[in-house]
Protein backbone atom coordinates (compact mmCIF):
# COMPACT_ATOMS: atom_id res chain seq x y z
CA UNK A 1 0.00 0.00 0.00
CA UNK A 2 2.74 2.26 0.63
CA UNK A 3 4.49 1.48 -2.62
CA UNK A 4 1.60 2.37 -4.50
CA UNK A 5 1.38 6.20 -2.88
CA UNK A 6 4.43 6.43 -3.57
CA UNK A 7 4.02 5.34 -7.09
CA UNK A 8 1.19 8.12 -7.20
CA UNK A 9 3.21 10.64 -5.73
CA UNK A 10 5.86 10.19 -8.06
CA UNK A 11 3.22 10.19 -11.32
CA UNK A 12 1.55 13.45 -9.77
CA UNK A 13 4.77 15.43 -9.18
CA UNK A 14 6.25 14.85 -12.85
CA UNK A 15 2.17 15.39 -14.64
CA UNK A 16 2.63 19.12 -12.75
CA UNK A 17 6.49 19.46 -13.98
CA UNK A 18 5.13 18.64 -17.31
CA UNK A 19 2.35 21.10 -16.99
CA UNK A 20 3.90 23.98 -16.03
CA UNK A 21 6.90 23.21 -18.67
CA UNK A 22 4.25 23.42 -21.36
CA UNK A 23 2.26 26.04 -19.83
CA UNK A 24 4.47 29.24 -18.17
CA UNK A 25 1.47 31.18 -17.32
CA UNK A 26 1.06 28.22 -14.46
CA UNK A 27 4.50 29.15 -13.11
CA UNK A 28 2.06 32.09 -11.45
CA UNK A 29 0.84 29.85 -8.95
CA UNK A 30 3.29 27.27 -9.08
CA UNK A 31 6.70 29.34 -8.00
CA UNK A 32 6.65 32.39 -6.17
CA UNK A 33 7.29 35.47 -8.44
CA UNK A 34 10.97 36.12 -8.58
CA UNK A 35 12.02 39.77 -7.02
CA UNK A 36 11.76 42.69 -9.45
CA UNK A 37 15.53 44.43 -9.34
CA UNK A 38 15.33 48.08 -8.77
CA UNK A 39 15.67 50.25 -11.95
CA UNK A 40 18.71 52.75 -11.62
CA UNK A 41 17.35 56.55 -11.76
CA UNK A 42 17.22 58.37 -14.62
CA UNK A 43 19.60 61.29 -14.91
CA UNK A 44 17.20 64.45 -15.32
CA UNK A 45 17.07 65.86 -18.82
CA UNK A 46 19.00 69.04 -19.51
CA UNK A 47 17.53 71.35 -22.02
CA UNK A 48 19.88 71.87 -24.60
CA UNK A 49 21.49 75.12 -24.87
CA UNK A 50 20.06 77.04 -27.49
CA UNK A 51 22.87 78.42 -30.23
CA UNK A 52 23.32 81.84 -31.42
CA UNK A 53 22.05 83.35 -34.86
CA UNK A 54 24.05 85.32 -36.89
CA UNK A 55 22.76 87.41 -39.62
CA UNK A 56 25.08 88.81 -42.38
CA UNK A 57 25.00 91.55 -44.66
CA UNK A 58 24.90 88.97 -47.64
CA UNK A 59 21.56 87.39 -46.42
CA UNK A 60 23.51 84.13 -45.22
CA UNK A 61 22.14 83.10 -41.95
CA UNK A 62 24.47 80.61 -39.19
CA UNK A 63 23.50 79.06 -36.38
CA UNK A 64 26.77 78.49 -33.90
CA UNK A 65 27.88 79.88 -30.45
CA UNK A 66 29.41 82.65 -30.53
CA UNK A 67 32.81 82.45 -28.63
CA UNK A 68 34.25 85.11 -28.94
CA UNK A 69 33.41 89.28 -29.92
CA UNK A 70 35.65 91.93 -30.28
CA UNK A 71 35.29 95.79 -31.63
CA UNK A 72 36.35 94.60 -35.29
CA UNK A 73 35.91 90.63 -35.16
CA UNK A 74 33.72 87.58 -34.09
CA UNK A 75 34.61 84.21 -33.64
CA UNK A 76 32.08 81.31 -34.18
CA UNK A 77 31.90 77.69 -33.32
CA UNK A 78 29.70 75.41 -35.09
CA UNK A 79 29.51 71.64 -33.78
CA UNK A 80 27.96 69.78 -36.56
CA UNK A 81 25.61 66.26 -35.70
CA UNK A 82 28.63 64.01 -36.86
CA UNK A 83 31.07 65.51 -34.48
CA UNK A 84 32.84 68.22 -36.60
CA UNK A 85 33.52 71.09 -34.66
CA UNK A 86 34.21 74.45 -37.17
CA UNK A 87 34.76 78.05 -35.96
CA UNK A 88 35.51 80.40 -38.19
CA UNK A 89 36.40 84.61 -37.34
CA UNK A 90 34.51 86.83 -39.54
CA UNK A 91 35.01 90.53 -39.70
CA UNK A 92 31.92 92.77 -37.75
CA UNK A 93 31.22 94.82 -40.83
CA UNK A 94 30.13 91.74 -42.20
CA UNK A 95 27.53 91.03 -39.73
CA UNK A 96 24.11 92.53 -40.04
CA UNK A 97 22.62 91.30 -36.36
CA UNK A 98 23.68 88.47 -33.77
CA UNK A 99 20.28 86.94 -32.08
CA UNK A 100 21.37 85.66 -28.44
CA UNK A 101 20.18 82.54 -27.92
CA UNK A 102 17.61 82.74 -31.31
CA UNK A 103 19.13 79.59 -33.34
CA UNK A 104 18.08 75.91 -33.06
CA UNK A 105 19.71 73.78 -30.72
CA UNK A 106 22.95 71.75 -30.57
CA UNK A 107 22.54 68.39 -32.38
CA UNK A 108 23.83 65.54 -30.74
CA UNK A 109 25.60 62.62 -32.62
CA UNK A 110 23.45 60.15 -33.23
CA UNK A 111 23.89 56.21 -32.24
CA UNK A 112 25.46 54.10 -34.65
CA UNK A 113 22.64 52.40 -37.11
CA UNK A 114 22.41 48.81 -36.77
CA UNK A 115 23.69 46.97 -40.04
CA UNK A 116 21.02 46.51 -42.80
CA UNK A 117 21.12 43.88 -45.15
CA UNK A 118 23.18 44.48 -48.21
CA UNK A 119 22.04 46.69 -51.33
CA UNK A 120 20.57 44.31 -54.68
CA UNK A 121 22.90 45.10 -57.51
CA UNK A 122 19.60 47.62 -58.92
CA UNK A 123 19.88 49.67 -55.69
CA UNK A 124 23.77 49.87 -56.05
CA UNK A 125 22.78 50.98 -59.43
CA UNK A 126 19.97 53.83 -58.76
CA UNK A 127 22.50 55.31 -55.76
CA UNK A 128 25.45 55.43 -57.86
CA UNK A 129 23.02 57.22 -60.33
CA UNK A 130 21.80 59.37 -57.78
CA UNK A 131 25.28 60.89 -56.38
CA UNK A 132 24.94 58.08 -53.19
CA UNK A 133 28.01 56.78 -52.14
CA UNK A 134 26.76 53.77 -49.91
CA UNK A 135 23.73 52.12 -48.06
CA UNK A 136 25.68 53.69 -44.72
CA UNK A 137 26.00 57.24 -46.42
CA UNK A 138 22.31 57.71 -47.88
CA UNK A 139 22.39 61.01 -47.78
CA UNK A 140 26.00 61.90 -48.77
CA UNK A 141 26.79 64.57 -51.01
CA UNK A 142 30.17 63.42 -52.87
CA UNK A 143 33.02 66.28 -53.49
CA UNK A 144 35.07 66.20 -56.08
CA UNK A 145 38.27 68.26 -55.08
CA UNK A 146 40.70 69.45 -58.10
CA UNK A 147 43.89 70.72 -56.99
CA UNK A 148 45.50 73.29 -59.70
CA UNK A 149 49.18 74.32 -58.61
CA UNK A 150 52.51 74.69 -59.90
CA UNK A 151 52.37 76.98 -63.20
CA UNK A 152 49.53 77.67 -64.85
CA UNK A 153 49.07 76.83 -68.88
CA UNK A 154 52.12 74.06 -67.91
CA UNK A 155 51.03 71.97 -65.38
CA UNK A 156 47.59 73.52 -65.66
CA UNK A 157 46.42 73.05 -68.85
CA UNK A 158 43.84 71.50 -71.10
CA UNK A 159 45.48 68.20 -72.09
CA UNK A 160 45.32 67.21 -68.26
CA UNK A 161 42.16 68.69 -67.21
CA UNK A 162 40.04 66.73 -69.56
CA UNK A 163 41.18 63.53 -68.31
CA UNK A 164 40.23 64.70 -64.77
CA UNK A 165 36.69 65.90 -65.76
CA UNK A 166 36.74 61.86 -67.58
CA UNK A 167 37.54 60.80 -64.16
CA UNK A 168 34.84 63.39 -62.16
CA UNK A 169 31.87 62.14 -64.57
CA UNK A 170 32.66 58.41 -63.67
CA UNK A 171 32.27 59.39 -60.35
CA UNK A 172 28.66 62.04 -60.93
CA UNK A 173 29.70 64.26 -57.76
CA UNK A 174 27.39 66.49 -56.35
CA UNK A 175 29.89 69.45 -55.74
CA UNK A 176 33.51 69.86 -57.68
CA UNK A 177 35.67 72.43 -55.26
CA UNK A 178 38.54 73.72 -57.54
CA UNK A 179 41.40 74.60 -55.35
CA UNK A 180 43.44 77.71 -57.37
CA UNK A 181 46.96 77.83 -55.89
CA UNK A 182 49.31 78.43 -58.83
CA UNK A 183 52.82 79.86 -59.02
CA UNK A 184 53.23 82.65 -60.87
CA UNK A 185 55.19 81.56 -64.08
CA UNK A 186 54.85 81.92 -67.54
CA UNK A 187 56.60 79.21 -69.83
CA UNK A 188 58.78 78.00 -67.36
CA UNK A 189 60.10 81.32 -66.66
CA UNK A 190 59.53 82.25 -62.59
CA UNK A 191 57.67 85.83 -62.77
CA UNK A 192 58.06 87.64 -59.41
CA UNK A 193 55.22 88.48 -57.63
CA UNK A 194 55.98 92.15 -56.77
CA UNK A 195 56.30 93.00 -60.55
CA UNK A 196 52.63 92.02 -61.39
CA UNK A 197 52.14 94.88 -64.57
CA UNK A 198 52.58 92.96 -67.30
CA UNK A 199 49.26 91.92 -68.65
CA UNK A 200 51.75 90.03 -71.88
CA UNK A 201 51.98 86.41 -70.48
CA UNK A 202 48.40 87.04 -68.43
CA UNK A 203 46.46 87.04 -71.57
CA UNK A 204 48.92 84.73 -73.84
CA UNK A 205 47.01 82.49 -71.37
CA UNK A 206 43.63 83.93 -71.35
CA UNK A 207 42.53 81.10 -73.92
CA UNK A 208 43.82 78.55 -71.68
CA UNK A 209 41.40 79.95 -69.28
CA UNK A 210 38.37 80.18 -71.36
CA UNK A 211 39.27 76.37 -72.45
CA UNK A 212 39.20 74.98 -68.65
CA UNK A 213 36.03 77.08 -68.12
CA UNK A 214 34.04 75.49 -70.68
CA UNK A 215 35.24 71.86 -69.01
CA UNK A 216 33.95 73.21 -65.95
CA UNK A 217 30.69 74.74 -67.40
CA UNK A 218 29.10 74.20 -70.57
CA UNK A 219 30.77 70.97 -70.98
CA UNK A 220 28.92 69.56 -68.08
CA UNK A 221 25.54 71.18 -68.97
CA UNK A 222 25.25 69.77 -72.65
CA UNK A 223 26.75 66.29 -71.58
CA UNK A 224 23.81 64.09 -70.81
CA UNK A 225 26.41 61.86 -69.13
CA UNK A 226 26.88 63.93 -66.38
CA UNK A 227 23.25 62.74 -65.16
CA UNK A 228 24.18 64.73 -61.76
CA UNK A 229 24.76 68.59 -62.73
CA UNK A 230 27.02 69.54 -60.13
CA UNK A 231 27.80 72.61 -58.30
CA UNK A 232 31.09 74.21 -59.28
CA UNK A 233 32.73 75.92 -56.62
CA UNK A 234 36.01 78.02 -57.00
CA UNK A 235 38.07 77.99 -53.83
CA UNK A 236 41.20 80.68 -54.89
CA UNK A 237 44.41 81.10 -52.69
CA UNK A 238 46.60 82.15 -55.52
CA UNK A 239 45.65 83.23 -58.59
CA UNK A 240 48.42 85.81 -60.67
CA UNK A 241 48.44 86.30 -64.41
CA UNK A 242 46.75 83.92 -66.71
CA UNK A 243 45.29 81.86 -63.81
CA UNK A 244 43.56 84.96 -62.69
CA UNK A 245 40.75 85.07 -65.08
CA UNK A 246 39.64 81.43 -64.10
CA UNK A 247 37.75 82.02 -61.28
CA UNK A 248 35.28 84.11 -62.59
CA UNK A 249 33.47 81.82 -64.40
CA UNK A 250 32.06 79.97 -61.45
CA UNK A 251 29.28 81.97 -59.55
CA UNK A 252 30.66 80.02 -55.98
CA UNK A 253 34.27 81.57 -55.41
CA UNK A 254 35.90 81.33 -51.98
CA UNK A 255 39.37 82.74 -51.09
CA UNK A 256 41.44 81.60 -48.30
CA UNK A 257 42.87 84.74 -45.82
CA UNK A 258 46.17 84.78 -47.80
CA UNK A 259 44.51 84.70 -51.02
CA UNK A 260 45.93 87.01 -54.05
CA UNK A 261 44.28 87.64 -57.29
CA UNK A 262 45.36 89.45 -60.35
CA UNK A 263 48.45 90.47 -61.57
CA UNK A 264 47.55 91.35 -64.77
CA UNK A 265 47.74 95.05 -65.38
CA UNK A 266 49.53 96.79 -67.94
CA UNK A 267 46.81 95.55 -71.03
CA UNK A 268 47.09 99.24 -72.81
CA UNK A 269 51.24 98.74 -73.36
CA UNK A 270 51.25 95.08 -74.37
CA UNK A 271 51.17 96.74 -78.56
CA UNK A 272 53.47 99.52 -78.08
CA UNK A 273 55.14 100.29 -81.50
CA UNK A 274 52.99 97.93 -83.14
CA UNK A 275 50.81 99.48 -85.62
CA UNK A 276 48.48 102.88 -84.67
CA UNK A 277 46.99 103.66 -81.47
CA UNK A 278 43.02 102.72 -83.46
CA UNK A 279 44.21 99.24 -84.01
CA UNK A 280 46.05 98.96 -80.62
CA UNK A 281 43.38 99.56 -78.93
CA UNK A 282 40.58 97.45 -81.09
CA UNK A 283 43.31 94.31 -80.21
CA UNK A 284 43.20 95.29 -76.62
CA UNK A 285 39.72 95.40 -76.65
CA UNK A 286 38.89 92.51 -78.24
CA UNK A 287 41.06 90.62 -75.53
CA UNK A 288 39.61 92.31 -72.71
CA UNK A 289 36.02 91.44 -74.05
CA UNK A 290 36.78 87.53 -74.45
CA UNK A 291 38.42 88.12 -70.46
CA UNK A 292 35.03 89.80 -69.18
CA UNK A 293 33.07 87.29 -70.79
CA UNK A 294 34.01 85.11 -67.98
CA UNK A 295 32.89 87.08 -65.53
CA UNK A 296 29.36 87.45 -66.78
CA UNK A 297 29.04 83.82 -67.49
CA UNK A 298 29.81 83.43 -63.54
CA UNK A 299 27.16 86.37 -62.63
CA UNK A 300 29.98 89.17 -61.34
CA UNK A 301 31.05 92.65 -62.70
CA UNK A 302 32.84 92.55 -65.37
CA UNK A 303 34.62 96.43 -64.09
CA UNK A 304 35.93 94.00 -62.14
CA UNK A 305 38.51 92.34 -65.20
CA UNK A 306 38.98 95.76 -66.81
CA UNK A 307 40.48 96.92 -63.20
CA UNK A 308 42.77 94.06 -62.93
CA UNK A 309 43.69 94.37 -66.78
CA UNK A 310 44.06 97.96 -67.49
CA UNK A 311 46.06 100.64 -66.03
CA UNK A 312 44.33 104.01 -67.44
CA UNK A 313 40.80 102.40 -65.90
CA UNK A 314 39.79 104.11 -62.99
CA UNK A 315 37.36 102.46 -60.92
CA UNK A 316 35.89 103.27 -57.25
CA UNK A 317 32.64 102.26 -55.09
CA UNK A 318 30.04 102.79 -52.56
CA UNK A 319 28.41 100.51 -50.55
CA UNK A 320 24.50 101.10 -50.83
CA UNK A 321 22.07 98.61 -48.31
CA UNK A 322 25.81 96.24 -48.00
CA UNK A 323 25.78 96.50 -51.83
CA UNK A 324 28.75 97.73 -53.74
CA UNK A 325 27.80 100.28 -56.84
CA UNK A 326 30.25 100.92 -59.12
CA UNK A 327 31.98 104.16 -60.65
CA UNK A 328 34.02 104.65 -63.49
CA UNK A 329 35.56 107.37 -61.51
CA UNK A 330 37.12 108.94 -58.01
CA UNK A 331 34.09 109.45 -56.90
CA UNK A 332 32.99 106.43 -54.77
CA UNK A 333 33.50 105.75 -51.28
CA UNK A 334 36.61 103.45 -51.85
CA UNK A 335 38.92 103.77 -54.66
CA UNK A 336 39.94 100.69 -56.09
CA UNK A 337 42.23 101.57 -59.05
CA UNK A 338 43.56 105.35 -60.54
CA UNK A 339 44.90 105.84 -63.58
CA UNK A 340 48.22 105.13 -62.95
CA UNK A 341 49.78 108.40 -63.85
CA UNK A 342 52.39 110.77 -62.13
CA UNK A 343 51.40 111.43 -58.94
CA UNK A 344 49.28 108.65 -58.58
CA UNK A 345 51.83 105.98 -59.92
CA UNK A 346 52.38 103.19 -56.88
CA UNK A 347 55.49 103.27 -55.14
CA UNK A 348 57.75 100.13 -55.12
CA UNK A 349 56.84 99.27 -51.62
CA UNK A 350 52.78 99.47 -52.41
CA UNK A 351 53.56 96.70 -55.49
CA UNK A 352 55.35 94.39 -53.37
CA UNK A 353 53.03 94.55 -50.71
CA UNK A 354 50.56 94.21 -53.33
CA UNK A 355 48.45 97.17 -51.86
CA UNK A 356 49.16 99.39 -54.90
CA UNK A 357 46.10 100.92 -56.97
CA UNK A 358 47.52 101.63 -60.27
CA UNK A 359 45.94 98.12 -61.17
CA UNK A 360 43.35 95.89 -59.02
CA UNK A 361 44.48 92.76 -57.31
CA UNK A 362 42.20 91.23 -54.96
CA UNK A 363 42.61 90.02 -51.17
CA UNK A 364 40.09 87.93 -49.24
CA UNK A 365 39.05 90.94 -47.43
CA UNK A 366 38.23 93.10 -50.64
CA UNK A 367 37.09 90.18 -52.50
CA UNK A 368 34.44 89.58 -49.85
CA UNK A 369 32.94 93.48 -49.33
CA UNK A 370 32.98 93.47 -53.61
CA UNK A 371 30.34 90.19 -53.23
CA UNK A 372 32.83 88.33 -55.27
CA UNK A 373 33.62 85.66 -52.72
CA UNK A 374 30.72 84.37 -50.85
CA UNK A 375 33.47 83.54 -47.92
CA UNK A 376 36.39 83.53 -46.32
CA UNK A 377 37.76 79.87 -45.62
CA UNK A 378 41.16 78.19 -45.23
CA UNK A 379 40.42 74.45 -44.68
CA UNK A 380 38.26 72.11 -46.30
CA UNK A 381 36.31 71.40 -43.42
CA UNK A 382 35.55 75.05 -43.47
CA UNK A 383 34.69 75.13 -47.10
CA UNK A 384 32.34 72.45 -46.23
CA UNK A 385 30.41 73.94 -43.60
CA UNK A 386 30.13 77.08 -45.47
CA UNK A 387 28.39 74.83 -48.79
CA UNK A 388 26.22 73.86 -46.08
CA UNK A 389 27.14 69.30 -46.40
CA UNK A 390 29.16 69.51 -43.51
CA UNK A 391 27.35 66.83 -41.92
CA UNK A 392 26.88 64.54 -44.96
CA UNK A 393 29.59 65.21 -47.06
CA UNK A 394 31.77 62.31 -48.69
CA UNK A 395 35.01 63.04 -50.82
CA UNK A 396 35.80 60.85 -53.64
CA UNK A 397 38.64 59.14 -53.79
CA UNK A 398 39.19 59.57 -57.06
CA UNK A 399 42.60 60.13 -59.42
CA UNK A 400 42.73 63.79 -60.33
CA UNK A 401 45.64 64.23 -58.35
CA UNK A 402 47.58 61.45 -60.04
CA UNK A 403 46.43 62.62 -63.46
CA UNK A 404 47.66 66.21 -63.13
CA UNK A 405 51.36 64.76 -61.17
CA UNK A 406 51.82 62.75 -64.26
CA UNK A 407 51.07 65.38 -66.99
CA UNK A 408 54.08 67.66 -64.83
CA UNK A 409 56.47 65.01 -65.20
CA UNK A 410 55.69 64.05 -68.86
CA UNK A 411 56.45 67.67 -69.98
CA UNK A 412 59.27 68.14 -68.22
CA UNK A 413 60.62 64.97 -69.68
CA UNK A 414 59.87 66.14 -73.01
CA UNK A 415 61.22 69.15 -72.34
CA UNK A 416 64.69 67.16 -71.56
CA UNK A 417 63.84 65.18 -75.11
CA UNK A 418 63.82 68.49 -76.76
CA UNK A 419 66.97 69.98 -75.41
CA UNK A 420 68.36 66.25 -76.43
CA UNK A 421 67.18 66.13 -79.92
CA UNK A 422 67.69 69.68 -80.46
CA UNK A 423 71.56 69.47 -79.68
CA UNK A 424 71.35 66.30 -81.79
CA UNK A 425 70.31 68.27 -84.78
CA UNK A 426 73.16 71.01 -84.41
CA UNK A 427 75.69 68.72 -83.78
CA UNK A 428 75.19 66.51 -87.51
CA UNK A 429 76.81 68.12 -90.02
CA UNK A 430 75.93 67.81 -93.63
CA UNK A 431 79.33 67.22 -95.28
CA UNK A 432 81.28 64.70 -96.95
CA UNK A 433 80.52 62.78 -99.68
CA UNK A 434 76.93 62.74 -101.47
CA UNK A 435 75.93 59.39 -99.32
CA UNK A 436 77.51 60.94 -95.88
CA UNK A 437 75.30 63.89 -96.78
CA UNK A 438 72.53 62.42 -97.94
CA UNK A 439 72.37 60.57 -94.39
CA UNK A 440 73.29 63.63 -92.70
CA UNK A 441 69.93 65.29 -94.02
CA UNK A 442 67.76 62.13 -93.64
CA UNK A 443 69.21 62.02 -89.66
CA UNK A 444 68.43 66.19 -89.64
CA UNK A 445 64.94 65.89 -90.65
CA UNK A 446 64.04 62.81 -88.59
CA UNK A 447 65.38 64.27 -85.42
CA UNK A 448 63.13 67.58 -86.66
CA UNK A 449 60.10 65.48 -87.10
CA UNK A 450 60.71 64.01 -83.66
CA UNK A 451 60.48 67.54 -82.40
CA UNK A 452 57.95 68.53 -84.28
CA UNK A 453 55.95 65.45 -82.25
CA UNK A 454 56.63 66.28 -78.98
CA UNK A 455 55.97 69.78 -79.62
CA UNK A 456 52.37 68.85 -80.93
CA UNK A 457 51.72 66.66 -78.08
CA UNK A 458 52.91 68.72 -75.64
CA UNK A 459 52.27 72.54 -77.43
CA UNK A 460 49.94 73.97 -74.43
CA UNK A 461 53.14 73.52 -71.78
CA UNK A 462 56.37 73.45 -73.89
CA UNK A 463 58.29 76.94 -74.10
CA UNK A 464 60.49 76.45 -76.72
CA UNK A 465 62.39 79.71 -76.06
CA UNK A 466 64.34 77.91 -73.08
CA UNK A 467 66.05 75.63 -75.77
CA UNK A 468 69.12 77.49 -76.52
CA UNK A 469 68.52 78.40 -80.69
CA UNK A 470 65.56 76.40 -81.14
CA UNK A 471 62.67 78.78 -82.99
CA UNK A 472 60.18 80.57 -81.03
CA UNK A 473 57.40 80.08 -83.84
CA UNK A 474 58.26 76.23 -84.22
CA UNK A 475 54.92 75.56 -85.92
CA UNK A 476 56.56 77.18 -89.16
CA UNK A 477 59.88 77.89 -88.44
CA UNK A 478 60.37 73.27 -88.28
CA UNK A 479 58.11 72.77 -91.51
CA UNK A 480 60.49 75.08 -92.83
CA UNK A 481 63.56 73.71 -92.22
CA UNK A 482 62.26 70.29 -92.83
CA UNK A 483 61.44 71.57 -96.29
CA UNK A 484 64.71 73.41 -96.92
CA UNK A 485 66.63 70.14 -96.42
CA UNK A 486 64.51 68.26 -98.80
CA UNK A 487 65.39 70.98 -101.36
CA UNK A 488 69.18 70.56 -100.86
CA UNK A 489 68.87 67.05 -100.90
CA UNK A 490 67.00 67.37 -104.67
CA UNK A 491 69.28 69.55 -105.42
CA UNK A 492 72.23 68.04 -104.49
CA UNK A 493 74.83 65.67 -106.83
CA UNK A 494 76.81 63.03 -107.10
Amino acid sequence: MKRHARMLAIGFGAGAIGFVAANPSARAWSEPPAPKTPEPPKPEAKDPKPLDRILFRSGKVIDGEVIEETATTVRIKVVTSVGLVSETTYDSSEILKIERGAGGVREEKPAAKPATPASSPRDKKAKETSGVVNSSESDATKVYLINLKHEFGRDVSATPLKDVMADAKKQQPGIIVIKLDCEYKYMGEELPDFVPNDAGPAFNQLETARQLSTMFTDDIRDDQDWTIKPRVVMWVRKALGGAAFLPFAAPDIYYTSDALHGGVGGLETIFNGVGDKVAQEKQYSLRLKRAEGLAIKGGHEPKLVRAMARTDYVLSVSFEGGQPVYHEDASGDVLLTDDGKDPNKDTEQAVVRFQGNDTLTLNADMAYKLGLSKGTVDTLDQLLFELGVSKNASMVQAKQDKILEDWGKDVTQAERDFRRLWRQHNETQVQGTWDERSRARGKRIQILKQIKALLERFKEAINPRAIEGAPNDWTTQINIMIDRLEQEQRRDKK
